[in-house]
């Protein structure tokens, strides 16, 4: 059978993103392997903080371009147009100061410019999904890190000296490139931008899926920044390096979560039996962690010899609970997204991530980077476990490994609401980790 044009739309996208994180965590692993530990340090700090100053630069207003765009009267659509690009540039020239003072003229107008193409790669691509530009829109964003960062892997294979700071050039190029391609394509559809600023109720929207966001999708730059306050430039090089390599089995899981998250959204939203559906997505993330996770010990000795880095098992083995905890428990966040659960969310996610963030800083100055790996992981683990217990309690689905051997209720059931079919700002299928 023929897919149609949207299904199609679809496999191209969930395709081009597990492709694109891939390729970014191999070219981040050729520079590991091209630069001096310390210098890999600095760099993947650089770009870290630069994502997270992406969201600080546009207040997370992206978040709410579905609603706005799709919901909203033609006044709405227009002033959020305007309004979201006017919020992202103003928060870049108020910031840069502040990162002069932290980092040095060069290095700061650096790491402002690719937090500045950052959030409006995000920008567009949240536009041009609701305005049916997806394909012009995220397929340019998804490719701008590998391509930004094989920019930068090819000019130091090449022998040229530079600077530590050239991934994050690198990178803020291609993302500016790929800002104004998304711009190209959305000049026909995007409305016509007004005057003022962003309503207030669109920004408490956001602000309240900030916590989410950086559980789910900004973790390892969250890590990687909060063990930058206490750790070496070398020794943060290694704790970068293992959360690179570690990510590698988690594509595998993300990949289930993107092809399974749509049908069970889908069935949940039509109230058809999803508990089958389930057991399908928690084998395929049980087969894809236990083949990756071993594949990733058998290759580690040959790895061992090409990354410059010292023994990184330390690191590695703490670390590997992520992707573990992942494929067993599920995306219990998306069920209780599903189900109207955001303040649910709001509350577990806007309490784990900055007790996360303390514990690894604070575990870096008194243990060093295996501190480090040992807080993130059990940050994360108490975290996902609290949104799984939260699931359990306020859906009538269990997104874990449980389904496999115990049968729960797969229809709305006395208490629970039913969910919204179109959440706004908001995603069935997570997006792939940086």
């Amino acid at each position: 059978m023929v897919p149609d044009r949207a299904s199609a739309r679809a496999m191209v996208l969930m395709g081009t993103q597990v492709g694109a994180a891939g390729a970014g965590a191999l070219a981040t692993l050729a520079l590991a392997a091209l630069l001096p530990s310390a210098d890999f340090g600095r760099a993947m700090e650089a770009i870290s903080a630069a994502m997270l100053l992406s969201i600080l630069f546009s207040l997370n207003l992206d978040a709410c371009a579905m609603r706005v765009l799709t919901q909203g009267d033609a006044a709405a659509r227009a002033r959020f147009s305007g309004a979201a690009t006017r919020v992202i540039w103003l928060g870049a020239v108020l910031a840069l100061p502040v990162v002069v003072i932290r980092a040095g003229a060069p290095v700061a107008a650096v790491i402002t410019a690719l937090a500045l193409s950052l959030a409006l790669v995000r920008l567009g691509a949240r536009q041009g999904t609701a305005l049916g530009r997806p394909l012009g829109t995220v397929i340019p964003r998804l490719m701008s890190r590998p391509l930004g960062l094989g920019g930068a892997v090819l000019v130091l294979w090449s022998g040229v000296g530079a600077s530590w700071w050239l991934p994050a050039l690198t990178l803020a190029l291609a993302t500016g490139l790929a800002a104004m391609v998304q711009a190209r394509s959305l000049r026909p559809v995007r409305p016509p931008a007004s005057g003022g600023w962003p309503a207030s109720h669109w920004l408490r929207n956001a602000a309240c899926l900030v916590p989410g966001l950086l559980f789910l999708e900004f973790f390892r730059d969250m890590a990687i920044v909060s063990a930058g306050l206490a750790l070496d430039d070398a020794a943060l090089g290694r704790f970068a390096l293992a959360l690179t390599l570690i990510a590698l089995p988690g594509f595998a899981i993300v990949a289930v979560e993107i092809a399974t998250g749509r049908p069970i959204a889908a069935a949940i939203a039509a109230g058809q039996p999803v508990n089958p559906r389930l057991v399908e997505a928690a084998r395929l993330r049980l087969a894809g962690a236990v083949g990756c996770l071993g594949a990733l010990a058998l290759a580690l000795p040959l790895a061992s010899a090409w990354l410059p880095a010292d023994d990184l098992s330390p690191l590695l083995w703490p670390l590997a609970t992520v992707p573990a905890i992942r494929a067993l428990i599920g995306n219990p966040m998306a069920m209780l997204n599903l189900y109207q659960r955001d303040a649910t969310v709001l509350r577990i996610c806007g309490a784990g991530v900055p007790l996360t963030a303390a514990a690894i800083a604070l575990s870096s100055a008194g243990f060093g980077a295996a501190g480090a790996a040992w807080a993130a992981a059990a940050g994360f683990g108490l975290t996902q476990a609290a949104l799984w217990q939260a699931c359990r309690r306020q859906t009538p689905v269990d997104p874990s490994v449980r389904v496999l051997w115990r049968r729960r209720p797969t229809a709305p059931v006395h208490g629970h609401r039913s969910p919204d079919p179109a959440p706004s700002g908001r995603a069935a299928a997570p997006a792939a980790p940086g």
